[in-house]
Parts: structure tokens; C-alpha cells; sequence
């Protein structure tokens, strides 16, 4: 893949003792060239799992306005936060949201989390982009204790793109041990449950 991604933004950003908020619009223009082999399935990757070619020069112009909020109550935390697609975006009718709740103790975290979520990606068919549309909830367990880091993710996420429907379930577990600050050992894990529908296929 061959972009050229040009970037800019305006940013207002206010942090207080107990919450912060931060709000702007961003814009970027890429121009790409695609030539080769990608993944069939977006969950899908490795040697042993189906390839697609494409071949496709275009680019893709985005303008958006976002905002969040983050307040602190103690341990626990709450956070909310969008993202809306402008008119020099096509299509620009689309609105993100996520919502967040973290608590906070000694060595560890819980944070449970929820949005709706859109991205453009390549189409193959037509050689242009599209809307993906999801949804996902998570929920995060973090522990450090130590030399001793570790974490568990459950998640399940719904999309949508075009006429393809997706579903996936999925768990990730983390762990690394720091033998001192030049060694360390890790280990993850993963698993998935995951499936791409058709509309109009059995």
C-alpha cells in the first residue's frame, strides 16, 4: 500500500480536579494505491486463512467534529464521548458513541465499556470505500502487582458492511513477568468465535 495522508486539526482541552473534556474538528485527505493480497475475513489473519487481491488507486476526503467527557468520583470513572461525520464527508450521516465505566482499587481495574462505532474501508468490488458500521461491548480486567502485569478482555462486536454482516466473540488473556529492566517474559492468548454473513445467501 502506497498513502499519501495529509492531517490537521483544531483541539480545546480543559482539565479540572475532578473531570476534563476535550472537543475540536478534525480533517484529512489520503490518496492511496493498493496493489496485492489482503484478508477475506477481518478476523481472519495468518497463512493457513483465505486472501483476497485487490488492485485500487483512489482517495478518501473526511471531515468530523468529536468530543468527550471523563468525570472522577473516587475510585470509580466515567466517560462518554462521540464522533460525527461532517458534510464534506460521504457518506456523512454517521454518529459514534462510547460510553465507559472504570473502577479503580489498589493493583487493579475493571472497565466496562459500550460504543457504536464507524470506519471507511476499502471496497473490492466496486474499488472504492465504504461505511463499516459496529457496535461492541467490552469488558477489561487489569491487574499489576510488582514485577507482575496481567490482563483479561471479553468482548462481542456486531457490523455491518454493505451487504455482509459479522459477529464475533472473543477473549484475550495477557500476562508478563519483568526479571529486571532488560528481561522480561510475556505470554497472550486468544480466542474467537466469529462469523461473516451474506444478505441473501443461505
Amino acid at each position: 500500500v502506497n498513502m499519501d495522508d495529509y492531517f490537521t486539526s483544531l483541539n480545546v482541552h480543559c482539565i479540572r480536579p475532578s473531570s476534563e473534556w476535550k472537543t475540536g474538528l478534525v480533517y484529512s485527505y489520503q490518496v492511496f494505491k493498493f496493489d496485492g493480497k489482503y484478508p477475506t475475513f477481518d478476523f481472519a489473519y495468518g497463512m493457513d486463512h483465505p486472501v483476497s487481491r485487490l488492485s485500487l488507486t483512489g482517495y478518501l476526503e473526511t471531515a468530523e467534529v468529536y468530543g468527550y467527557y471523563k468525570k472522577y468520583l473516587g475510585r470509580w470513572i466515567f466517560g462518554l464521548g462521540f464522533r460525527k461525520g461532517l458534510p464534506l464527508t460521504k457518506p456523512a450521516d454517521y454518529l459514534s458513541t462510547q460510553g465507559n465505566i472504570s473502577y479503580v482499587a489498589d493493583g487493579w481495574k475493571l472497565i466496562a465499556s459500550a460504543g457504536s462505532y464507524h470506519k471507511f474501508v476499502l471496497n473490492e468490488n466496486d474499488q472504492g470505500v465504504e461505511l463499516l458500521k459496529s457496535r461492541q461491548y467490552s469488558l477489561d480486567f487489569q491487574y499489576e502487582e510488582g514485577k507482575f502485569e496481567s490482563s483479561v478482555s471479553l468482548f462481542h462486536r456486531q457490523s455491518r458492511r454493505g451487504s455482509i454482516r459479522s459477529k464475533i466473540n472473543g477473549l484475550e488473556m495477557f500476562g508478563r513477568y519483568h526479571f529486571d529492566s532488560k528481561l522480561s517474559a510475556q505470554l497472550s492468548l486468544t480466542a474467537l468465535d466469529a462469523y461473516d454473513h451474506v444478505e441473501g445467501e443461505q
